[in-house]
């Protein structure tokens, strides 16, 4: 049976990722521009695709857990990332988005997705296995703690779905793939950490990791937000300028 706690948690994965998606690409649709830089119902189909694939992406995470080790932790810290920007690389990257300025926010739409239903899938976890993330009980503070990492993961799965989709629109996979990769992998290692660090260094390492965990989270959404977004639309309208001072050639 769904509990109060149920539905929090619903509300903080989904609720931020339906607020910054929105948050985002209104600027880049009517009435803020007269033309749209994307299609709205192909946004929404992504966001849908997403949602299963953030199950998926849980699913198999949870399978990497069944045993529970330094090294398995390492391990699971390293190809998790690692194999969710290739699937969403092999996703955005197929020929129909190759070097499209839409595919940068249709990224975007399928991160938001994605992190909805994976938020909210790490926070059931949390809750069950508190020890997930170096807490001992689950008490008030550490049911808030456990909503932080649902807005986190909504960040970082967002922002670096995000910006392989702008490395596909530009042409520029593999940069714009790096990047996306750095930050996952930061933010994994610091999240699988954090439980470590508690338990050899006390709360005091706890507390700085979730901070520099935040720090990532926080920044790799603002890069796309104030950075790649409207990078790429001014470059875009260049495009748009230099096409139309072409001359006609008459046959």
């Amino acid at each position: 049976m769904v509990d109060a706690l149920d539905i929090i948690i619903a509300v903080a994965s989904f609720g931020p990722a339906m607020a910054l998606m929105y948050f985002t690409l209104r600027n880049y649709t009517f009435p803020r521009v007269e033309k749209p830089f994307f299609d709205d119902r192909k946004v929404f189909a992504l966001m849908t695709f997403g949602i299963v694939l953030g199950m998926i992406f849980f699913f198999v995470d949870s399978a990497m857990r069944s045993s529970i080790s330094l090294e398995t932790i390492l391990l699971i810290a390293l190809t998790v990332p690692l194999l969710q920007s290739l699937i969403k690389l092999a996703i955005l990257n197929w020929p129909k988005f190759q070097r499209k300025v839409d595919t940068a926010f249709y990224g975007l739409a399928l991160g938001m997705g994605i992190a909805a239903t994976y938020a909210f899938a790490q926070m059931e976890y949390a809750v069950r296995y508190p020890g997930f993330i170096g807490l001992e009980t689950l008490d008030a503070l550490g049911i808030i703690t456990i909503l932080m990492l649902g807005v986190q993961v909504v960040l970082i799965q967002g922002s670096t779905t995000a910006m392989i989709g702008v490395g596909c629109a530009r042409g520029e996979v593999l940069p714009y793939f790096a990047n996306s990769l750095t930050y996952a992998l930061l933010y994994s290692f610091m999240l699988y950490g954090s439980a470590l660090l508690a338990d050899m260094f006390g709360d005091i390492a706890a507390i700085l990791t979730i901070v520099a965990i935040w720090v990532v989270c926080i920044y790799s959404f603002w890069r796309v937000y104030k950075i790649d977004y409207p990078q790429l639309v001014i470059d875009a309208r260049r495009g748009l300028k230099k096409a139309r001072k072409r001359p006609v050639r008459r046959p």
